[in-house]
């Protein structure tokens, strides 16, 4: 076969990776003479009716520890999230993270939130829709004339006595914590962020801090987690809120537990604002992750 021929082409993606025709050296694995078995290389044929993706979202080097949205606890108390399929409440944090706060305006395309969420753009699709449906007021999806979507989100500007939020980091989702998480897992978090309390002296008994000089208007923007007391919120109560089954809630607090996000205590469990001791994946690990998954899209193969 020649550089010439229309047959299926070949590339060595062990040498160069993707193929890229204004490479020269791939434009030399075209030709079977001079690439076929150099070096004990395998040949991988580029799949039929298969483009490359567009450039795709890569994890920061390092998370951002500052940016956070204020999640409404209404929303969890009124039985909303527990209505929700899995679907968008693994899409919702990562909408609402993205949020301008002046406007609540956010632009991520589907596969943005697809790989932040551990989803794929048809299962974001179908979720940003059921919160569209649920949430008529609070959200909305629009697409401009270039068909790009922008989501409409109201978002509270701060926690007050009549209308209570916690802080969803951003630092959850970039840390890769978020994808990593089974679809139980993610309702259950959310759930126990608003069940969980800002005990101060269960906190200063925990991490052996003494009482003089510490501050607890200080400690409400310094603390690294809540505590929920099982004794006060059993776990049946937590899988009421999160929208789990009972028989499903041991998974996702080992699942939480794994993934740094809560840890268990005597009678209950620490859950945690961001992870425990600010742990986030591997960067590699993570971005080879996504480029796996999302390497290749498939073409309509009907005609346009």
């Amino acid at each position: 076969m020649t550089q010439e021929s229309t047959e299926t082409k070949f590339h060595r993606t062990e040498c160069f990776g993707d193929y890229d025709p204004t490479d020269e050296e791939c434009q030399n694995c075209l030709d079977a003479d001079e690439c076929g078995g150099i070096n004990g290389h395998k040949r991988q044929a580029l799949p039929k009716k298969l483009k490359l993706l567009p450039k795709f979202y890569q994890f920061p080097e390092t998370p951002n520890t500052n940016n956070f949205f204020w999640f409404q606890k209404s929303l969890v108390m009124s039985g909303l999230w527990a209505e929700l399929p899995p679907s968008a409440k693994a899409a919702f944090p990562v909408i609402a993270c993205h949020c301008n706060k002046e406007n609540g305006k956010a632009w991520p395309s589907d596969l943005t939130i697809g790989i932040l969420c551990g989803r794929s753009e048809k299962t974001v699709q179908a979720g940003t829709v059921d919160l569209a449906g649920l949430w008529l007021r609070r959200f909305s999806v629009e697409k401009t004339t270039r068909g790009k979507k922008t989501y409409q989100v109201d978002l509270p500007k701060q926690s007050t006595k009549k209308d209570p939020c916690f802080r969803f980091f951003k630092f959850i989702l970039e840390s890769g914590m978020w994808c990593e998480l089974k679809p139980t897992a993610q309702a259950l978090y959310v759930g126990m962020r608003c069940l969980a309390k800002d005990d101060f002296g269960l906190y200063q008994h925990l991490e052996d801090e003494e009482e003089e000089g510490i501050d607890h208007k200080d400690h409400c923007g310094t603390r690294l987690y809540d505590t929920i007391i099982a004794t006060d919120t059993p776990k049946v109560v937590m899988a009421h809120y999160a929208g789990i089954g009972y028989w499903s809630i041991r998974g996702a607090l080992e699942n939480l537990e794994a993934n740094k996000l809560i840890e268990s205590i005597d009678g209950g469990w620490k859950v945690f604002l961001k992870t425990k001791d600010m742990t986030y994946y591997n960067r590699e690990y993570l971005n080879e992750k996504v480029r796996k998954s999302y390497r290749w899209k498939k073409r309509d193969s009907k005609p346009s």
